[in-house]
């Protein structure tokens, strides 16, 4: 059995995985927007649908404490100050993606309904634009915000990593998370500083928000209130 997908109303995208390891139980965990559900090989949708209601409850606390998934669809669309992403319809049977100076379009055939089993290529198919633009704009601003402020750094690499925006490593070398690109400029700005200046302090102490306080003007905590609020769009 090939994996699918499906809208639950309360729950929003239930993907079931059936896994040969799973002999006997329906396992589910709260991802991302929906519900994950691993299953035996030989489990029916049926099954699945009453494995979901009878704990549909404990699955809602679970949803409660993670954001829901932004479906997508022809409304879809991002615009911020470093990439800007929107669908338009075409005559053809294919998706299209075309991409110049930061400025994306997805181009996707009229009459695409965007079926619950659409939104993973649609959201991988996104994050892989994604990606490519981030490995060209961010180690570009993080080589002139180093340069500009004197810091050194012995390289620079891109994740798909949502659970921080970026991290400095004992030995200077960077990591920073594609979703940046979602980011207002000033914020982008911020968390690169904030890696910079761990290359001369590791830790959160005195010295290390007084060093980027005066990289930024500052106002580091403010910046830091308004990174932590913050909600991408995917």
């Amino acid at each position: 059995m090939n994996e699918y997908s499906f809208i639950d109303d309360e729950l929003g995208i239930i993907s079931v995985c059936p896994n040969p390891k799973a002999r006997y139980r329906i396992v589910m965990r709260a991802v991302d927007g929906g519900i994950r559900v691993t299953c035996p090989l030989h489990s029916t949708r049926n099954d699945v649908l009453n494995a979901i209601d009878k704990l549909r409850g404990s699955l809602l606390k679970l949803k409660s404490r993670k954001p829901r998934e932004t479906v997508i669809d022809a409304s879809f669309g991002i615009q911020t100050d470093c990439f800007s992403l929107r669908f338009e319809p075409i005559k053809s049977e294919s998706y299209q993606i075309r991409v110049k100076m930061g400025e994306a379009i997805l181009f996707y055939p009229q009459g695409e309904t965007f079926a619950p089993e659409r939104q993973k290529w649609l959201r991988e198919a996104i994050l892989n634009v994604l990606r490519a633009e981030a490995k060209l704009f961010l180690p570009k601003m993080l080589h002139e915000l180093a340069e500009k402020h004197g810091f050194i750094y012995s390289g620079v690499t891109i994740k798909a990593n949502r659970s921080n925006w970026g991290s400095c490593s004992v030995r200077k070398h960077i990591n920073l998370s594609l979703y940046l690109m979602l980011l207002p400029k000033h914020l982008i700005e911020y968390v690169l500083l904030h890696e910079l200046c761990h290359t001369v302090e590791m830790n959160h102490g005195a010295r290390f928000w007084t060093l980027l306080d005066k990289c930024i003007g500052g106002n580091s905590k403010a910046v830091r209130n308004e990174l932590k609020s913050f909600h991408t769009a995917l």
